[in-house]
């Protein structure tokens, strides 16, 4: 039996999608938990964590009982403007979490493309864990692939909608 740790960068993964396809681009959380669900093996335990800016956007009531009622656990993370522009701490909070859970878990999904979490990979994958990486071929950063013991490329057919009424986007 495998427990599997996820970490989903909420704002990251909205922003590649506005980037990659186009504005009015959404991600469908249902999709997205179907997809990490087939990674486990009869009697893997996951605990998936979907890391929400402090910002209103994310704190909409029904898009967290939605990531709730589906599995994931909502985390809260603060954001800062600086130079007119949105910053967000999510990779910290999420270096910070994993790093806290590297003696309870056994493999680790970073569903981000950010380049910021290369360090926490690396010392994942010093420390015996198996690591992968979920993320936008086109958004990530390069080395972050070459960190990781895998990669998986999200795409949207298995992960965007353009309805506007989904109740499982963000």
């Amino acid at each position: 039996m495998s427990r599997i740790w996820v970490a989903v960068d909420v704002h990251q993964l909205w922003t590649a999608a506005q980037y990659e396809y186009g504005s009015g681009n959404k991600i469908d959380f249902s999709v997205l938990m179907g997809e990490l669900n087939k990674v486990k093996i009869q009697g893997d335990q996951i605990t998936a964590n979907a890391y929400l800016l402090d910002k209103a956007f994310h704190k909409d009531e029904k898009f967290i009982r939605v990531l709730t009622k589906i599995g994931f656990v909502p985390v809260e993370v603060p954001s800062y403007t600086h130079q007119r522009q949105t910053k967000t701490t999510s990779s910290t909070k999420m270096t910070i979490d994993a790093l806290n859970a590297i003696l309870n878990f056994d493999k680790f999904i970073i569903v981000s493309g950010n380049g910021d979490l290369i360090p926490l990979v690396r010392h994942l994958r010093n420390c015996g864990k198996t690591v992968e990486i979920w993320s936008f071929r086109e958004d990530a950063a390069g080395d972050l692939f070459k960190s990781a013991t895998g990669v998986h490329f999200l795409n949207k057919e298995h992960l965007y909608v353009h309805a506007t009424n989904n109740q499982s986007e963000n």
